[in-house]
């Protein structure tokens, strides 16, 4: 976790969160952030870029597997 975020991270929702998203993702220089969309306040959780990754891998694959 990181109490602070990048100044001028760029986050981004997913565009299919239909205005509903929880959380932010923003690409910094040596991992991607994570945080609440509804308390951006909070501390932002911090992943390497191999973690996301995996993380990324096995959300799909299982979106598959649940179709």
């Amino acid at each position: 976790m990181c109490n602070t975020p990048p100044i001028g991270a760029r986050w981004r929702v997913s565009s299919r969160s239909n205005g509903t998203a929880c959380v932010e993702v923003a690409d910094a220089e040596t991992a991607i952030l994570v945080r609440d969309t509804k308390n951006r306040r909070q501390e932002v959780l911090s992943f390497s870029f191999a973690a996301w990754s995996d993380f990324i891998k096995t959300v799909q694959a299982e979106s598959i597997i649940l179709k």
